[in-house]
């Protein structure tokens, strides 16, 4: 039985990705994380030398600090350690790490329970959206009226985004050991013991992951049987393949 697909496993056998359901208002000077809604995702560097501005399954830490120019976005980069500034060098190229350039400025405007982000500068009239697709997690600025884009944005508190992360690790674990679960299967490995972990709706991110270990190392053993086997049934009409 493959690991796949609804008929595999019904919804409340496997884990579910986990969502984000509670959220805080705008504020500045606190640290908050920034929420994409249609992406269901977080605000982050990646892509791009890791800092183009995008979202994905987890985020930085950002705090909206008013100065006099202007609010800056400012984010905790975690590939530099350091917090920086986001900001547009052109409507396809947002960045988030630099503290001086000049369209670091932001605008937050409610819709809802929702906010759009303008830049004050680079074409104000655009906002700062997720296009849509899947293939591209960048961040542009583009026409709010774009079907199918992801413009609104929300806060969660670092409690919230917290305990969150911890379940996404245990999802991201479970959905690597669920890949390598049905690549033994399709060559009949042993995996029993880590099928039983995967099963489990309690075990940990450490024991899934660990379980990917243990399932890939049955693959090995099981693909050198495989060859074995090969080797031993081989004939003059159905030589082996040793390359």
């Amino acid at each position: 039985l493959l690991l796949t697909g609804s008929e595999a496993f019904a919804v409340g056998d496997v884990r579910q990705k986990p969502t984000i359901n509670s959220f805080t208002s705008y504020q500045l000077n606190d640290t908050v994380y920034l929420y994409n809604v249609a992406a269901q995702q977080f605000f982050l560097g990646a892509n791009d030398w890791n800092t183009r501005a995008s979202v994905g399954d987890k985020g930085y830490k950002v705090i909206l600090v008013q100065t006099e120019n202007g609010i800056e976005l400012r984010d905790y980069v975690e590939t530099q350690s350091a917090v920086k500034a986001t900001f547009a060098a052109a409507v396809d190229g947002i960045w988030v790490d630099n503290s001086t350039e000049a369209n670091r400025f932001w605008t937050f405007t409610q819709k809802g329970d929702a906010y759009l982000i303008n830049n004050d500068l680079l074409s104000p009239e655009l906002v700062l959206a997720w296009k849509g697709s899947a293939d591209d997690t960048r961040l542009y600025l583009i026409d709010p009226a774009t079907e199918g884009a992801g413009i609104e944005w929300k806060f969660v508190a670092p409690s919230v985004y917290e305990a969150y992360a911890a379940e996404q690790d245990v999802y991201a674990a479970g959905e690597a050991l669920k890949e390598v679960l049905n690549q033994a299967e399709a060559i009949n490995a042993n995996v029993a013991a880590q099928v039983a972990i995967y099963e489990n709706t309690a075990s940990t991110a450490e024991e899934l992951n660990q379980a990917v270990t243990d399932a890939k190392a049955a693959i090995e053993a099981r693909e050198k049987e495989i060859a074995q086997e090969g080797i031993a049934n081989a004939s003059v009409a159905n030589p082996a393949d040793v390359t």
